[in-house]
């Protein structure tokens, strides 16, 4: 077995999936971190931003910014729930981001569910098997 081709296809495989990452997440004027806090948002439309930036994992800071810039794009709208929370309102464009966003996320679920259809379950048990000791073997170089 050419185990340096394989290593060369599999940090091809993932370089491509990150570039449709940030490709997919290129909606009208936004980025990766704008589309997923639209999404968030939609989903948690009761959040403060100091839960966006604990889901997110960002500070709060970061978070403002995020929801300034997406206040300037006309995406949302901030609504004050108390003296110090908000919580944000999709507008009319960031719903729109949204729709987008899910279409394309299932485009490409559907084209893959087309792929998948050529191969066994023996074959896809094989492979998330080489997935979890992958991840494994990352999550233990973090330790290091």
């Amino acid at each position: 077995m050419n185990y340096e081709k394989i290593l060369y296809d599999f940090q091809n495989l993932i370089k491509a999936y990150l570039g449709l990452e940030h490709k997919q997440h290129r909606i009208f004027d936004l980025n990766l971190s704008e589309v997923h806090l639209l999404k968030l948002a939609e989903q948690n439309p009761n959040y403060t931003l100091i839960e966006y930036a604990r889901k997110l994992n960002v500070s709060r800071s970061a978070i403002t910014q995020l929801v300034n810039l997406l206040e300037k794009k006309d995406c949302v709208k901030k609504k004050k729930v108390n003296m110090k929370s908000f919580v944000l309102e999709l507008t009319s464009k960031g719903k729109i981001v949204c729709i987008k966003h899910d279409e394309e996320h299932k485009k490409i679920e559907n084209d893959l569910r087309i792929i998948f259809k050529k191969y066994d379950c023996v074959f896809f048990e094989q492979l998330s098997e080489l997935m979890s000791d992958i991840i494994d073997t990352w999550e233990a170089c973090d330790e290091m």
